[in-house]
């Protein structure tokens, strides 16, 4: 059946039985009949207006949204198949050069797998039909150099491999490959979880005076708000440290012990 409209976009195998409405070798009988000098209803007319519509329904609802248009305004099913038949089957050089430059730059993309590969197989499988068949060679590296970077190891693999592999088989351990692909970016991490320091107030950094006392000693100051620990010096008046020679209200913001980095508490332990 090569070269025939039954041919067209691979359905002759899906409308092989009606391929006589389609091709005209089965014409639509009378309307009517004289039977017994009387004009009745023809009975195979109604049945072939039905099946003839149910292949047209078949033939319309194939295609691709685009193409519908080309056809819905059909009556029979031979006149849609034929508008099919006249603007794809011929195998003109500039439509097998218009599907092989379409087949030159399909790639993957964010496309699943599956329908990369439909898309692929769909215009080669077109190429056939206009008896310009891809080699099975051309169709697998097609592929290979349509997939990303992702797909790099499998991409090696199959072309060490000395064997041809068939399109099935190459579907096959690409969509292993995508399984292992999407399992992977599923795995949880496991970089350990950090507490951020929690942000307190503690107690400044200031020397305090105490002139009832006698000794000009550091001393622990805690605040009743939290379970932060400030030193602060507390000097006597009277008998003051050399390292405060001048030592009063007026220096004490002046003479300050050596402030030392504040690390945080840690939200979990309490520990700084």
């Amino acid at each position: 059946m090569a070269g025939k409209p039954g041919d067209v976009l691979g359905q002759s195998r899906s409308v092989e039985p009606g391929t006589g409405y389609i091709d005209g070798s089965k014409p639509c009988p009378p309307s009517t009949i004289t039977q017994n000098n009387t004009t009745v209803t023809n009975p195979a007319h109604n049945t072939w207006i039905r099946r003839d519509q149910l292949i047209l329904n078949a033939i319309v609802g194939y295609p691709s949204p685009t193409i519908i248009p080309f056809i819905a305004r059909a009556k029979t099913s031979e006149k849609a198949w034929l508008i099919l038949a006249n603007t794809y089957a011929k195998p003109s050089q500039g439509r097998v050069k218009q599907i092989k430059k379409q087949i030159k730059n399909l790639t993957k993309g964010s496309q699943s797998v599956t329908e990369f590969l439909q898309s692929v197989k769909c215009r080669a499988d077109e190429l056939a039909i206009l008896e310009k068949p891809m080699d099975e060679d051309d169709l697998t590296d097609k592929i290979l150099d349509g997939l990303g970077d992702d797909y790099k190891e499998l991409i090696h693999s199959v072309q060490a491999c000395d064997t041809m592999i068939m399109f099935d088989e190459l579907h096959e351990k690409l969509l292993n490959f995508e399984a292992s692909l999407q399992g992977a970016k599923l795995e949880p991490s496991h970089f350990p979880t950090l507490a951020n320091p929690a942000n307190r107030n503690t107690a400044s950094w200031r020397p305090s005076f105490n002139s009832s006392n006698t000794n000009n000693n550091w001393r622990s100051s805690t605040n009743s708000s939290n379970n932060s620990i400030g030193w602060r010096p507390s000097p006597n008046t009277n008998n003051r440290s050399p390292a405060f020679p001048n030592a009063g209200q007026n220096s004490s913001r002046s003479h300050r012990p050596p402030s030392q980095p504040y690390f945080g508490y840690c939200q979990i332990c309490g520990i700084q």
